[in-house]
């Protein structure tokens, strides 16, 4: 390994289908790395925090689910060779736990991927503006989770907001049983202030089979609250857990 080089504890890397939000189905990498900022209840990716992991995965082949291992930290060229090669995607997503963690190498990742690099789409808790505003100009995406119930990031997710506005992208909401409608009237006021582009995508919380948890009557009761606010409120379920892939 060469030291000099900036590197990341990666949990995988994969190729797979967005499966949320207003570009569900486009064909990715998923480029995972380790470690989060918050603990949510809902997170369906515990792999990206606890434990430290000592090698990353990669797949093989598109939908092969067979990985090789990777140890950790995995320099940046090395993951840089990697996507160069990789078959035609939509976009690379760089993902976790929260990869604005991981700032300074994404920072140098970018340039390696050289002028005809894939789009790059970010998914973010949306709680880390200052890193956002590093590498935005450089982003094709955003795709933010607004996080509830822990609402002590509304002034964090506003100023966010503000600057993932020049791009195209969008915010989530996870819908749980007990979502209140001031919390997505909330969201749905702070979006059409600092980013009235940007759909809010109610997502419902889906159980082991793949199901959503959240009754029909409360998800329009919170969309239709919310479009009173904002004009682009969409409810859109989670299809990975229903699809049966990575």
């Amino acid at each position: 390994m060469n030291n000099s080089l900036p590197t990341a504890d990666l949990v995988e890397i994969m190729v797979s289908a967005q499966g949320e939000g207003p570009w569900i189905g486009c064909r990715q990498v998923f480029l995972r790395f380790f470690g989060c900022n918050l603990s949510c209840s809902y997170c369906d990716t515990p792999g990206s925090r606890g434990p430290r992991p000592s090698a990353c995965r990669i797949e093989k082949e598109p939908g092969s689910s067979l990985f090789d291992l990777w140890e950790n930290p995995v320099t940046v060229d090395r993951v840089a060779e990697y996507l160069c090669h990789t078959v035609p995607i939509h976009s690379v997503s760089l993902t976790g736990g929260e990869p604005l963690l991981h700032v300074e190498f994404i920072q140098q990742l970018i340039p390696l991927l050289g002028a005809q690099r894939p789009d790059l789409y970010l998914e973010t808790n949306g709680t880390l503006p200052e890193q956002l505003a590093l590498i935005v100009d450089d982003l094709d995406y955003v795709s933010m989770d607004l996080k509830t119930p822990l609402d002590n990031h509304w002034d964090l997710h506003r100023l966010f907001l503000r600057i993932a506005s020049r791009k195209k992208g969008y915010v989530k909401i996870v819908i749980t049983p007990t979502t209140a409608l001031d919390v997505v009237q909330r969201a749905a006021a702070i979006i059409e202030e600092e980013a009235p582009h940007f759909p809010l995508v109610l997502q419902p919380v889906t159980g082991k089979t793949g199901l959503p948890l959240t009754v029909p009557g409360h998800l329009l009761n919170l969309q239709g609250a919310a479009l009173a606010i904002h004009r682009d409120v969409r409810i859109i379920p989670q299809v990975h857990p229903i699809l049966g892939i990575l």
